[in-house]
């Protein structure tokens, strides 16, 4: 006898609700922040992004999931890492910004190149978020799918379940 996943509908509605906390938030604008904003809006979304991952895995522990559904957990791995990605180029120009000193000794006193790495870091995490941007908003439709379709495979017992927890996470 195979195992069975009996917090399932716990771990989906926990991977959807954290999921949907990304993608509200994502639809704010990063662009022209300051960079203390900046660094906060990206800390959240990689923060529901690793919980969604997290749950969207613990949800597949013990089943096989549909495909849609596999599918979706390297989806989020992908748009993770590129979320991450963004956060560590914030974090280098935060550094660049508090302290140059490091940089212009290393760089023989250039100050053209400090001022270029902290503009360079800025636009890279700027295009890295577009693209996640991009592809979360392509993906939403199909989310909303795997969404509808994981709900329904639910006994009545475990939709009761989920839409609790779903409400209170």
């Amino acid at each position: 006898m195979g195992m069975v996943n009996i917090n399932r509908p716990i771990h989906l509605a926990l991977r959807d609700s954290y999921y949907g906390k990304f993608l509200r938030m994502l639809k704010y604008s990063f662009e022209g922040r300051p960079l203390a904003s900046r660094k906060k809006v990206i800390a959240s979304l990689v923060e529901y992004l690793e919980r969604s991952y997290t749950e969207a895995a613990g949800a597949l522990r013990g089943v096989m999931g549909s495909q849609r559904e596999r599918d979706f957990v390297k989806f989020l791995r992908v748009i993770l890492d590129s979320s991450r990605a963004v956060k560590s180029m914030v974090e280098h120009e935060e550094i660049l910004e508090q302290d140059t000193s490091f940089l212009k000794r290393f760089l023989s006193g250039s100050p053209q190149a400090v001022t270029e790495a902290r503009n360079l870091r800025r636009r890279k995490a700027e295009e890295f978020l577009l693209g996640v941007k991009l592809m979360a908003g392509i993906g939403e439709k199909e989310f909303q799918k795997l969404q509808a379709e994981n709900f329904h495979t639910l006994s009545e017992d475990e939709r009761r379940r989920y839409r609790a927890m779903l409400e209170n996470p």
